[in-house]
Order: structure tokens, then sequence, then C-alpha cells
């Protein structure tokens, strides 16, 4: 028997970790401080690179890398007392009303947003920053 048996796979990939990581801490496997897992994430996104650049490149060993990336920012969620999946549900409504505000500016200024150059996008991207935190 494992202290992981009965988590259902029709979790969402962040809670199903969230719960596994829970259900491991319950048995002593668990970080000991924050800046151990800062530096498995440090760890984590240099694997993630090193699989980017590896020959033959590889789509399923990226995926890989990427996936204990995506798990190991669930561990510094759950370890800050946070939900990963309402984090995650909140980045997106971040990001939403910021790309929706370069849409806006672009608009205002008779520009097609598809059509700027990546330059002026990232221009945009830095005035919706400002713009959407000040409303």
């Amino acid at each position: 028997m494992s202290a992981l048996d009965g988590v259902t796979p029709n979790l969402s990939a962040l809670t199903g970790a969230q719960i596994l990581q829970t259900l491991a801490a319950a048995t002593g496997f668990e970080w000991q401080n924050i800046e151990s897992i800062f530096d498995k994430l440090d760890e984590e996104i240099n694997e993630v690179k090193e699989a980017l650049v590896h020959q033959p490149r590889s789509e399923a060993h990226i995926a890989e890398e990427l996936g204990d990336l995506l798990f190991v920012t669930t561990v510094l969620c759950r370890k800050l007392g946070l939900d990963a999946e309402t984090v995650l549900r909140q980045a997106n409504v971040k990001f939403t009303r910021r790309f929706q505000k370069m849409e806006q500016l672009a608009r205002e200024e008779n520009n097609g947003f598809s059509t700027l150059s990546i330059e002026l996008k990232r221009e945009l991207w830095q005035r919706a920053k400002k713009e959407v935190y000040s409303e």
C-alpha cells in the first residue's frame, strides 16, 4: 500500500500535484525550506534549457522537464499556503486583462495589433502593465 493510493487521475494536473505532494509530505518527504525549493526550481530550469539544446531534440524529454518544472512550482505554491490552481487562474485573468489592454491601445492608435512588430507589442505590454494596475 502506498501513501499516494487513491489519488484520482481525473483531477486537474495542478490539484493532483498538490494532493500528491501533501500526501508525500505527510510521510516526512518534504522540503525543509523555501530556499531549497528555489534551488530545485533553478535546477529544473537548467534541465529544460539542456533539453532544448540536446541533439537529437526530443519533444518527450522537453515535456518531461517542463512537467518537473511545473511540479516544483506547485511545491512552492503549496509550501507558501497557496492553491496552485487558484494562483494560475489569477495569472490567466491578469494576462487576459493586460493583453486586451494592449489590443485596445493598438486600436486607439489606429493600428492592427497582429500587424505590429514584436518590439511595438512589447512596448504596448509595458504600457498595459502600468495602466491595468492603475485601474
